[in-house]
């Protein structure tokens, strides 16, 4: 289900990655309702820097078990936040 609502892929610094940019994002998916865009690079969720994949499937998993998702995102180069209660 999540690459039919948007598709990511690394981004590195100096060897590491620092994060996921979003190459492809259905606009009716939740990731669309959070405020995410193409472009975005989402650098954490839930205060869990996204420095490897297993990080990124375990942030998208927990949208199940959480109230509330709380995304960091670089966009034109600006830090921004996103809280995005879960009902």
């Amino acid at each position: 289900q999540i690459w039919r609502d948007i598709s990511i892929r690394e981004v590195k610094k100096d060897g590491k990655i620092y994060g996921f940019k979003i190459y492809r994002i259905n606009s009716r998916s939740k990731f669309a309702k959070l405020g995410l865009r193409r472009g975005d690079i989402i650098i954490s969720a839930n205060n869990t820097p996204l420095t490897s994949y297993k990080a990124a499937f375990d942030a998208y998993n927990s949208v199940n078990t959480v109230d509330t998702m709380q995304i960091v995102i670089l966009r034109n180069n600006e830090e921004m936040e996103f809280i995005y209660e879960i009902n």
